[in-house]
């Protein structure tokens, strides 16, 4: 519904004008236009995605998933709607207004419920060359990101939700980029708690707000594009800071009673790069990256921690190194698109390793064959892998675990391209589990029984002017 408002907000810009409007001393108030010095215009775009899927036994199709990303394949409904506005001002100043608001959660028709999870993703304002000049800004709530891997699903290097602002110059083939943003996450009593507390004079207590700490974010990107015959080579330094003041929360004692406990002040940082190479073939490129993160930084900036904490209730020990590669290229009637990665775990506690502090990889491999204008076939491969280096809680062994998966994807799609979207499919996927993978799961889940799983799935998938997604050219 707050979609479809948004929508036609934007479509009413291109309605008549407000009347300007008598104040209580006869002058006009100055319309929108008059204070606009020129009409922005309006725009929209999308991505989504909605998949319907069995498990050939009855139920609903499953993940089969044990590493931190794995294949996209399996992915359920997503909406985000893109609303704005571009204007070009008198002194070439270059302004636009982004509204992105996202939809998830399983749809009306599957479920009865008419509710879904909304989310605001962008909601920022930016000017770019500004008064002529090679420097940019902005200020609000934006996804800000660089290169994802599209068969896992995620961003391997900068991929922060920003609460803030942030600028960048550019100058030919050099862009320099800084952002500061905050947030305040409300769960789990971390960063936020609101307690009830004796009241002076009153048998009644009182909710009062005892723990109120942001948390702090900031980046530095650095990145070089290189001319190399018809193909760009591009390097990329980023960087990222995190900083947490110290509080104090109230804990329940164990005897009915809440007591302070103080929170430290905590820290992290990440520090990455990426090599890129474009250009011999439409859709074609390759991303290498690598990156370390400590601490807050490699909690995620949306992440509650909820164990793995240092003696000192600190998580600044944590740390995680990633190493990643993706890449895809287009020849003909035929294309190739791969990924993987691998990660190191290691959590932030004091009495040794634990079961999450683990190594991951994962590989996807994916062919693909365009028949005719519509039609395209593809084929992806993929292994998971991931080893803890604590006991399972729940065998008492090092367990380790993998999963193989086979997919068939027959589909129907605008035109021939990897990232040629809209796009409609049929997903086959085949997983076998090993015995360590099985016993990463819970007895009772309906998986657990059997190192097999089927399945099949109905989708489609959809970006149309999306200022989310930047399909390689």
């Amino acid at each position: 519904m707050i979609s479809l408002l948004l929508l036609a907000s934007a479509l009413a810009a291109e309605g008549d004008e407000p009347t300007p409007q008598p104040t209580s001393t006869g002058s006009a108030i100055q319309s929108s236009e008059d204070l606009t010095p020129v009409r922005p215009q309006p725009f929209t775009g999308s991505y989504g995605r909605v998949q319907a899927s069995t498990d050939f036994r009855g139920g609903r199709g499953s993940g089969s998933q044990i590493a931190t990303w794995g294949p996209r394949l399996q992915l359920g409904p997503y909406l985000e709607l893109d609303v704005g506005w571009d204007a070009t001002l008198d002194d070439g100043t270059e302004l636009t207004i982004l509204v992105t608001p996202a939809v998830t959660g399983d749809v009306f028709h599957y479920t009865g419920n008419f509710d879904s999870i909304i989310a605001l993703r962008n909601l920022y304002a930016e000017l770019r060359q500004i008064s002529g000049t090679n420097f940019s800004a902005w200020v609000g709530s934006r996804m800000y990101r660089g290169d994802d891997i599209y068969l896992l699903d995620f961003w391997p290097l900068d991929n922060l939700n920003t609460y803030g602002g942030g600028g960048a110059l550019d100058i030919d083939r050099t862009r320099i980029a800084a952002q500061v943003g905050v947030n305040r996450l409300v769960e789990g009593e971390w960063q936020v708690q609101d307690a009830l507390v004796a009241r002076l004079g009153r048998v009644e207590g009182e909710r009062v707000l005892v723990l109120d700490r942001q948390r702090s974010v900031a980046s530095l990107t650095a990145e070089q594009r290189i001319p190399i015959g018809d193909m760009t080579l591009r390097l990329k330094a980023y960087g990222e800071y995190h900083a947490m003041p110290s509080g104090t929360r109230l804990v329940d004692d164990g005897v009915g009673q809440r007591t302070p406990q103080d929170l430290p002040s905590d820290r992290g940082m990440l520090v990455g790069g990426q090599i890129s190479l474009w250009g011999w073939a439409q859709q074609s490129f390759v991303h290498l990256w690598v990156r370390h993160s400590t601490g807050l930084a490699a909690i995620g900036e949306l992440t509650v921690p909820e164990s793995g904490f240092d003696s000192d209730l600190r998580v600044r020990s944590e740390r995680r190194t990633l190493l990643a590669l993706t890449g895809n290229t287009e020849h003909g009637w035929f294309g190739f698109q791969w990924a993987g990665y691998t990660n190191n775990v290691y959590n932030a506690e004091a009495s040794g390793t634990r079961f999450d502090d683990r190594f991951e990889a994962v590989g996807v491999l994916r062919p693909n064959l365009w028949i005719g204008k519509h039609g395209a076939l593809s084929v992806e491969l993929s292994q998971q892998f991931v080893r803890p280096r604590g006991l399972n809680p729940r065998t008492g062994r090092h367990d380790q675990g993998g999963i193989t998966q086979v997919s068939l994807i027959p589909a129907i799609q605008a035109a021939p391209g990897a990232y040629t979207r809209p796009r409609l499919q049929v997903v086959y996927t085949y997983s076998r589990w090993s015995e360590g993978a099985l016993n990463f799961l819970n007895p009772q889940d309906v998986r657990f029984g059997s190192p097999t799983q089927h399945y099949v799935g109905l989708g489609a998938e959809w970006w149309i002017h999306s200022r989310r997604v930047v399909v390689p050219e």
